[in-house]
């Protein structure tokens, strides 16, 4: 059946074949509370960068659980200029 042929055969006092009219929402609760929850802000918060290197060297590192630590400081000892 088609539509057409639905809306032919639909009574106009029909409730179905009203379309359904949306009322304005109010403001939620939860979007009135967007960003109250979760971790405070960090002042120095981390920024993600990739860094290109031997699958050797990277697998050296990768051996310490600890590998990610390891590696800022060794980054903040290096003296670039």
């Amino acid at each position: 059946m088609s539509i057409m042929h639905r809306i032919k055969t639909t009574a106009p006092n029909d409730q179905r074949s009203k379309p359904i009219a949306k009322k304005p929402s109010e403001p939620s609760a939860k979007a009135s509370r967007k960003g109250a929850g979760g971790r405070p802000k960090s002042d120095n918060p981390k920024v993600a960068f990739t860094l290109r290197m031997e699958r050797s060297e990277l697998e050296r590192w990768q051996a310490d659980p600890d590998w990610r630590a390891r590696m800022v400081e060794a980054l903040r000892a290096a003296k670039v200029e």
